[in-house]
């Protein structure tokens, strides 16, 4: 791609503004970087001859794609990591690094073939903490990050970003609830005779069904396609910066905003696709899933604890300690 000339004429990007409705339901900021995405596609005839810096997210897609294959097919050995019985009763910090000692990497099922009961809703739990693990150290503006930002940003995304994965899941599936890695899925509620293991049904009594209509529902509508799933999962991680250091907040802001180019530019080339409006329309309809993914993320938490502290379902200290907001998260 090659950079646009300088457009004298300061009404030449009217006609590409995304829907107003939509836009009004995004967050201010990325409202404004959806807006600069939209500035920076090139007019007819007003190209240059000097390459763009754009040009250097050309490969980001694929290599999304290869680190998803690389995190799905990871697998342990039984031999040497045997699986893993007793509770994890640590520091999401520590856990975080560790992650080994929080599950084996088994194969990762979306089958939605059995009734997840609440064991097996702990042990996907667990198997998505790895899973998550893996693929923020294989993210390189991750990795540029210090420590203590890093330990922010994966305590506070890491249940949005397992929604956003579990309604794709789920969508792939054809499942018509919440599908887990491990093969089980929960059934959504539908008449007065749940199906689903009963202290499950009064967990995700709100969740599934939040789930199924604000994101499952949509993505289907929409058509959503894998390389999409794949760059809002990193929009979804680098959404916020609350807590982090004057650093980590230029590095979060400048990730977002190369992310949410990197998805502009795909959604242009779809063919269903066919001006620069309507691809910031569709990229507008996918930035309102960051709010679902995080209001699901709040929901969850307060599950978590009442379920808890009545011992209705037993949950380990990792899972209670991820599931509390971090003190920069409260104050937002």
């Amino acid at each position: 791609m090659r950079a646009a000339r300088p457009d004298s004429n300061s009404n030449s990007n009217s006609s590409v503004q995304p829907d107003p409705p939509i836009l009004d339901r995004v967050s201010t900021a990325v409202q404004t970087e959806i807006w600069l995405v939209v500035k920076e596609e090139p007019s007819p005839g007003g190209f240059s001859d000097l390459p763009s810096p754009l040009d250097d997210l050309e490969g980001i897609p694929e290599a999304l794609l290869a680190l998803e294959a690389q995190c799905q097919t990871l697998i342990d050995s039984p031999d040497v990591f045997p699986p893993i019985t007793n509770a994890v009763d640590l520091p999401f910090e520590v856990a975080f690094r560790r992650p080994s000692v929080v599950a084996r990497r088994t194969e990762l099922r979306q089958t939605a073939l059995r009734v997840m009961t609440a064991r097996d809703l702990i042990l996907a739990w667990r198997r998505s903490f790895v899973l998550f693990a893996d693929w923020t150290h294989g993210i390189d503006e991750f990795n540029q990050l210090r420590s203590d930002d890093q330990m922010v940003i994966a305590k506070n995304r890491f249940i949005p970003w397992s929604w956003w994965i579990t309604a794709w899941r789920s969508l792939k599936a054809g499942c018509d609830g919440i599908c887990c890695p491990n093969g089980t899925f929960h059934p959504r509620i539908n008449g007065k005779n749940p199906t689903g293991d009963p202290n499950l049904n009064e967990f995700f009594k709100d969740i599934c069904e939040r789930m199924v209509q604000n994101l499952v529902a949509p993505m289907r509508e929409m058509n959503i396609d894998e390389m999409e799933v794949c760059l809002v999962k990193v929009v979804t991680l680098f959404c916020e910066d609350v807590g982090l250091s004057p650093s980590g907040k230029r590095k979060v802001a400048e990730t977002r905003e190369k992310y949410i180019q990197v998805l502009y530019r795909y959604i242009r080339r779809r063919n269903d696709v066919s001006s620069p409006s309507e691809a910031a329309s569709r990229l507008a309809k996918l930035m309102l899933f960051l709010s679902t993914v995080t209001s699901l993320h709040h929901i969850m938490n307060d599950s978590v604890q009442f379920t808890s502290l009545f011992n209705i379902i037993d949950w380990d200290g990792l899972s209670r300690d991820a599931h509390k907001l971090t003190p920069s998260a409260q104050a937002k």
